[in-house]
């Protein structure tokens, strides 16, 4: 085939650029042009993947006949100006004949023949639409698009590496889609065919996250091409409200036959779902390969789309000799001894060399925040349960910390006999009281799913990520259990500490409210728990994600509503005062309220300052109360630190507040005492004087 000149290209985006107007440099444009400018970034790619330029040509093609499609002259015009019109389709009409040289028709019709041959070799060549497809040069230019953007960003793994086939020799193409409930099972019987390239489905219990797998064995080679969902960790899948935007991501990118998935379109959720399977369970090992559909009766685009990849993994794969730069593995390879090599022996492949993975099981030293890095766990943050994990840490099993299972299987930790045990069938579908039920007092923990792959650091950091996510379950659970065992003792000796320093809380009543300036913090950062009022500024040019300025109330004077006293004393941590006959009384005089004072301590600082004492002082498990809830990110969408966002801090749920109820005649008293403020750097009153 002949390869068109580059002085023709390069003429044909001249003049393409001054048929639409667009500067593809240009900084600023509107919304209008923006697709238009699209159409360089779309050529430039071409260019760069095919370095044939038949894919720029036909795609160049594709975008002027849409163009000229879209555009519309008036009848009045062409009536009374035909000249203007004329010269509007002077350079669109060079263009085309420009497309339409014959140097570049015969590549343009010697890169359709070779696609009807691909047809004719999977007995899809007489289809009437398939005909039509391939007559239609811009439908066929989108999907070579498509194709080569393919080969590039499809996910590559090596599983084997070995010898090659000899040079000149012709791979298989597998004229039938396979279904595999794994891709152990799946690699196993490709190692069985013939060199060459198979497609098949790898169905995942949760359907949302299966995906279409080229393999081609080339020799003693052994490659996966693939959709595989890619998360930014492991739990992401499961955490997800809507998984099915994956797939439609994924869908909307690739020609792959997904309508074998079995999937439908709700029109009143806009929701994708699963039709009903005659499949009743999946299985651990599966033998054979299960047919789905044969390449010819695919429909159409997909048809062509797969064609024209097979063509293009056969270049990569054996012209380009492609290797990856580390081999792949799944995660059941951690604790099974059954390997891909013994597979391959069996199946008489030459391999040349296999690495086992080798990872020792984990240990509690192993994934400790100090010996674990972000790559593997997340971002740390500000490590806010830093001292829970130092707390408990020498109590979570080291059991727990290397669970690698089907994705179907639900594992609990039995808090008082430290047992880890397998969760009944048909758990996932129940509701969160059944779930909670059928658990009792066990801990639901999360597994690495065996069914993953990737290269040996990427399943490290993931078994990492799963045992540290099941360290902060563990822990958080520890946490709770002497939350509920202390939380009276501790509140009682909080109230007990702070009526003995009401004397000091009194004289702070004279001010009408007291605020704290807290300085700069993150936009999503906010207080939790009972605290006053929080006032926010945004900083001005602070960019995308502002952060703000605070100042948070400590104390506020406030007249009593006779109709909600009930609900403030509910939210009070520590009331001094009584309630009699159904009115609140007054912490001075014991006669009926009719103001009161709240004080809205918000970390151990201020604790230890209403308390009369110091930090160290205070019972351990306050010591590093702080109901600042700093921001950390998405743990949905970010690989963040699971002892961030899975461990919570059950201290911080205590109501440690104070309300004082004063009578007129007390309040009249506090009003004549002297002005006093408590000794705090950021305090400022009320009319903002330090």
């Amino acid at each position: 085939m002949r390869k068109p000149g580059k002085s023709l290209l390069l003429q044909a985006l001249t003049l393409w650029r001054a048929i639409t107007g667009i500067d593809p440099q240009a900084k600023k444009q509107t919304i209008g042009d923006w697709r238009l400018r699209e159409t360089f970034t779309e050529l430039q790619e071409a260019i760069d993947l095919d370095a044939s330029e038949i894919t720029a040509h036909l795609l160049l093609t594709h975008f002027l006949n849409s163009y000229l499609a879209e555009r519309e002259v008036n009848l009045l015009t062409l009536l009374n100006d035909p000249q203007s019109v004329a010269v509007r389709l002077e350079k669109p009409r060079v263009l085309m004949d420009l497309l339409n040289r014959p140097e570049l028709v015969e590549a343009r019709e010697a890169f359709v023949a070779s696609i009807a041959q691909a047809m004719e070799r999977y007995g899809a060549a007489e289809r009437a639409d398939v005909q039509t497809l391939l007559a239609s040069h811009d439908s066929i230019a989108l999907l070579r698009r498509d194709a080569l953007r393919a080969i590039e960003k499809l996910r590559a793994d090596q599983f084997l590496d070995g010898t090659p086939e000899p040079e000149g020799f012709q791979p298989v193409y597998v004229k039938t889609v396979h279904q595999f409930w794994n891709v152990q099972s799946m690699l196993a019987a490709c190692m069985r065919m013939p060199s060459g390239v198979s497609l098949n489905l790898v169905r995942h219990p949760q359907s949302m996250q299966s995906f279409f797998a080229f393999v081609i064995r080339n020799g003693g080679n052994l490659f996966v091409l693939s959709d595989v969902p890619e998360f930014a960790h492991p739990l992401q899948a499961t955490m997800s409200r809507k998984p099915e935007r994956e797939l439609e991501r994924r869908a909307s990118r690739n020609w792959f036959p997904y309508d074998l998935l079995g999937l439908d379109y709700d029109e009143t959720s806009g929701r994708l779902y699963v039709k009903a399977t005659k499949e009743r369970g999946l299985v651990a090992v599966q033998n054979v390969a299960l047919p789905l559909k044969p390449f010819a009766e695919l429909e159409p685009e997909t048809l062509v789309w797969c064609s024209m990849l097979m063509e293009l993994i056969w270049t990569k794969f054996w012209r380009q000799g492609w290797k990856a730069p580390q081999l792949s593995y799944t995660a059941d390879q951690l604790d099974s001894s059954a390997t891909l090599l013994e597979h391959a022996k069996t199946a008489n492949l030459p391999v040349l060399a296999y690495q086992h993975i080798g990872l020792a099981p984990l240990r509690k030293a192993d994934v400790a925040a100090d010996a674990v890095t972000d790559d593997e766990v997340g971002r740390k943050g500000h490590e806010p349960n830093r001292w829970l994990e130092d707390r408990y840490a020498m109590q979570v099993p080291d059991e727990a910390l290397n669970l690698i299972a089907a994705p179907e299987k639900v594992f609990a930790l039995d808090q008082q006999s430290g047992a880890i045990s397998t969760v009944g069938g048909g758990y996932q579908g129940l509701s969160d009281w059944q779930q909670e039920r059928e658990l009792g007092r066990r801990i639901q923990l999360v597994k690495l799913d065996a069914t993953s792959f990737g290269s040996r650091e990427q399943i490290q950091a993931d078994r990492k990520y799963i045992a540290r996510a099941n360290f902060a379950r563990t822990v958080r659970a520890l946490a709770v259990e002497e939350f509920e065992s202390r939380k009276d003792e501790v509140v009682a000796w909080y109230a007990g500490r702070v009526r003995a320093n009401a004397a000091n809380l009194l004289r702070w009543c004279r001010n009408d409210a007291l605020w704290l300036d807290e300085g700069q913090q993150a936009t999503f950062s906010h207080y939790t728990g009972s605290v006053g009022a929080v006032r926010t500024k945004e900083v001005e040019g602070a960019g995308m994600h502002r952060p703000r300025t605070v100042t948070r109330q400590l104390l506020k004077r406030h007249k009593l509503d006779p109709r909600a006293w009930e609900a403030r004393l509910h939210a009070s941590g520590v009331v001094l005062g009584g309630v009699k006959n159904g009115k609140l009384q007054c912490h001075l005089d014991g006669s009926v309220a009719s103001y009161w004072v709240g004080i809205y301590p918000a970390n151990s600082s201020e604790l230890a300052l209403v308390a009369g004492c110091t930090v160290s002082e205070l019972p351990d498990v306050l010591q590093h109360w702080d109901l600042l809830d700093t921001y950390t990110g998405n743990s949905i969408l970010d690989r963040i630190d699971p002892m961030i966002w899975s461990c919570r801090n059950p201290w911080l749920k205590l109501k440690l507040s104070i309300l004082i109820p004063f009578s007129k005649r007390a309040m009249a008293r506090i009003d004549k005492a002297p002005l006093e403020r408590p000794s705090l750097p950021n305090l400022i009153a009320e009319d903002g004087s330090a």
